[in-house]
């Protein structure tokens, strides 16, 4: 999966929480996470790799699980996507998504399956709510005229 590259149905992020450039935890990150993960939500779903750089290269996730305070281990990790998303989208939506691990390179590597949703997902930023859509090989914010036109297309009742 990871020598095909990034695509439209698949991301690779380093890490959901520490920031490899400035060498300490970046709560920003956990933002970037939901925002892909929502463009895959609201087009035709995906798989983001987690603990995998932009060149494909497998670097694990012994930093983001020295974050976790509980469990520094695959449970714990799993268990701060799943409330983090769970905040971020509502439990009905985190509910779809799956989590799992596999060892790559002796690298542990977070694979999140992301099913295309049944309904329009958004992610509030501050006092904004915005949406996200996987756009080919990149997660794009939608204006809300192309939001509001995107939802009755591709969610028609």
């Amino acid at each position: 999966m990871i020598a095909n590259g990034e695509g439209e149905s698949l991301e690779f992020k380093s890490s959901a929480r520490w920031d490899y450039r400035e060498g300490s935890v970046n709560k920003a990150l956990e933002l970037v996470i939901v925002k892909s993960t929502a463009g895959m939500l609201n087009a035709k779903g995906g798989v983001l790799l987690i603990g995998v750089d932009d060149k494909g290269v497998p670097i694990g996730l012994e930093k983001d699980y020295g974050t976790l305070s509980k469990r520094p281990n695959r449970d714990g990790y799993e268990q701060f996507l799943i409330n983090l998303f769970s905040t971020a989208f509502g439990k009905d939506v985190s509910a779809a998504l799956s989590v799992s691990f596999q060892e790559t390179s002796g690298q542990d590597i977070c694979v999140l399956r992301v099913p295309r949703s049944s309904k329009a997902v958004y992610v509030t930023d501050g006092s904004r709510d915005k949406f996200f859509v996987r756009v080919g090989n990149t997660t794009q914010e939608m204006t809300t005229k192309e939001s509001v036109a995107y939802v009755k297309e591709h969610w028609p009742k």
